[in-house]
């Protein structure tokens, strides 16, 4: 009697699935370490590090300027907050501006970009909801630039807001998403 030979094709199947688990490893545990997502502006200036998306336009970084915490959506050419439009009690821009009030159950202050440039609008610390009659407004950037004058006014629930930065004194469009090692 002849004695046994493993057969060909199971040596096969057992190098053929055992091998690639350890390079598989290694891979992953390389790309996990050595690179992290960051926004870059066209200068390659880093805007902050990527903390999520929406879709594939719209990467979500977090800022933080003159202690206050805030969170904004990069779009390719333009920054935009969670606050809708900067709201006054003046026909022509002028004056004390206003935000929308945030839901009271967000955990995230309101904050809006508007012009000049990409100012951020950010709530005056301490204020309360109030009603105004809103005379005119910045608009979002779907709008024509400037200041829009309400054809008929209304009344709105707003808190005091004023201007923190203006973005696009420290980055310059179009915005992307880049690699960036860390440590750097």
């Amino acid at each position: 009697m002849k004695p046994a030979r493993p057969h060909l094709g199971w040596i096969c199947l057992l190098l053929t699935v055992a091998l690639p688990i350890p390079v598989a490893a290694r891979q992953q545990e390389r790309l996990a370490l050595s690179v992290e997502p960051h926004v870059l502006d066209a200068r390659g200036t880093d805007v902050g590090k990527l903390m999520g998306s929406n879709e594939l336009t719209i990467a979500k970084v977090a800022f933080e300027v003159g202690g206050r915490v805030f969170v904004l959506e990069v779009f390719r050419d333009f920054f935009q907050g969670n606050g809708g439009d900067v709201f006054f009690e003046s026909s022509d821009c002028t004056g004390q501006t206003f935000l929308g009030s945030a839901p009271p159950f967000s955990p995230m202050p309101v904050v809006t970009v508007r012009e000049p440039g990409s100012t951020v609008y950010v709530p005056v610390p301490g204020s309360a909801t109030e009603s105004i009659t809103v005379r005119s407004r910045l608009q979002s950037p779907d709008f024509p630039p400037g200041c829009h004058e309400e054809p008929a006014p209304f009344t709105f629930s707003v808190v005091p807001a004023l201007p923190l930065i203006d973005l696009s004194q420290s980055f310059t469009p179009p915005f992307s998403v880049g690699l960036r090692k860390q440590g750097k």
